[in-house]
């Protein structure tokens, strides 16, 4: 992924702030996975080779015991790709990614109507690992076709009830896929006074997209940071 090291760094507190999915209390794997994603951002916000080295050595570390304990976590395995292609791991980059595409179809295969699991492979296939490889464009099609199916599945379901969880906010990443960043924003807007943790989107974007970052880099964060903090 390539991240630009001039952007809003995102901060990991353990103590505090709910998770992006209902995936309950904090568990020594996800620990790992947390330490992982902070020690990746570390890495980004390194100054110097020796601090950037260090700090990928340990997401690396953390994130290799989070997938050992589960091998098939969406997330560990999306946070691993990073890391490694952060670090210059192509291979190991798009191993992980491979896997946790398999993964989200797999998962959309069980439930097609899941709005989770489609708006994450819409974001996997836009701003994943898959964009180094020959089957970018492939890829892109593939966001937009999901991106699509987001966009009406989240229609229906904000038609059925206008504060659905996690709907709105849905629908706001998959208008940025389509390249609509102002009905993006402005489900982000919306969604951050449905929910007080959507309101942690509608920050990010402020500070990513706001300022210059990549849609990449808004989606991936959105997508992984588990606790929705930031800092500057």
């Amino acid at each position: 992924m390539n991240l630009r090291k001039c952007v809003v760094i995102l901060a990991i507190s353990l103590m505090s702030a709910a998770p992006f999915a209902a995936a309950g209390a904090y568990d020594e794997e996800s620990a790992n996975y947390t330490a992982a994603y902070e020690s990746y951002i570390k890495a980004k916000k390194a100054t110097n080779l020796k601090e950037s080295s260090d700090a990928y050595a340990d997401a690396i570390s953390y994130v290799s015991r989070a997938v050992e304990e589960k091998p098939d976590n969406f997330d560990y395995l999306v946070l691993a790709s990073l890391i490694y292609r952060g670090k210059g791991g192509a291979s190991y980059a798009q191993n992980y990614f491979l896997r946790a595409e398999k993964i989200i179809n797999e998962k959309i295969k069980e439930n097609p109507t899941d709005i989770e699991s489609r708006i994450n492979r819409a974001i996997l296939c836009y701003a994943g690992d898959g964009q180094f490889s020959d089957k970018a464009y492939k890829y892109r099609k593939e966001a937009l076709k999901e991106a699509n199916i987001v966009v009406n599945l989240c229609q229906k379901a904000l038609k059925q009830d206008p504060t659905a969880a996690g709907a709105r906010r849905a629908l706001a990443l998959a208008y940025l896929i389509k390249g609509n960043k102002r009905e993006c924003k402005k489900h982000l807007q919306l969604a951050s006074t449905e929910s007080e943790a959507d309101k942690f989107t509608l920050d990010l974007y402020e500070k990513t997209i706001g300022k210059n970052a990549s849609d990449n880099e808004f989606l991936m964060y959105a997508m992984l940071n588990v606790e929705r903090r930031i800092i500057q």
